[in-house]
């Protein structure tokens, strides 16, 4: 019980403020990834980045780290120790996407539907509460994104999508910012 009360708390209380920041995506996706390589689990894992480059989200920068560490945490978890994790941002016209990529044995189909349920586990009893996914979805849906997932024999990506903003900033000059439910400023 007190995992789950530190999930839901955790991620709320350590914010200083409730304005949305530009962040850099990928120095998020760094930073969740680094508290996750002093887990034992991580001995045997490859990390393979393959990074878009200076994707700026307006966020609340514990809340995307958060949601970011539980989608590494829950594809380590599922390699068991071996094989390759992959993190990926791209651009497309107006979507971003952040790729977790595991090469596990993928989440049985009958599972496929539920594991954005509150409190759903395929983990052994005491090795998780099953709220690392409900809440990455609901930050994610709070910050005006979306998870969605694809699983297979050759293992699971969960993909955060969220709306592009291009800034023209001068001659030959745009920033691209990913919207997560606030507008950058011009």
């Amino acid at each position: 019980m007190a995992g789950i009360i530190r999930d839901f708390t955790g991620v709320a209380n350590r914010e200083v403020s409730d304005q949305h920041v530009p962040v850099s995506l990928e120095e998020e996706l760094d930073r969740a990834l680094a508290t996750e390589r002093t887990a034992a689990e991580m001995k045997g894992v490859v990390v393979n980045r393959s990074y878009q480059g200076n994707l700026r989200v307006m966020a609340l920068p514990d809340q995307l780290r958060q949601a970011l560490a539980n989608l590494i945490t829950n594809a380590v978890q599922a390699m068991k120790g071996a094989g390759t994790l992959t993190l990926t941002t791209t651009r497309s016209d107006h979507t971003g996407t952040v790729t977790i990529a595991d090469s596990g044995p993928g989440i049985s189909k009958q599972h496929l539907s539920k594991v954005f349920d509150p409190f759903f586990t395929t983990k052994e009893p005491g090795k998780g509460t099953g709220m690392g996914l409900p809440v990455s979805q609901s930050i994610m849906r709070d910050h005006g994104g979306e998870i969605s997932l694809e699983s297979g024999s050759d293992g699971t990506r969960f993909f955060g999508r969220h709306g592009v903003v291009q800034r023209h900033l001068g001659p030959g000059i745009d920033l691209f910012e990913m919207r997560l439910g606030v507008r950058a400023r011009d």
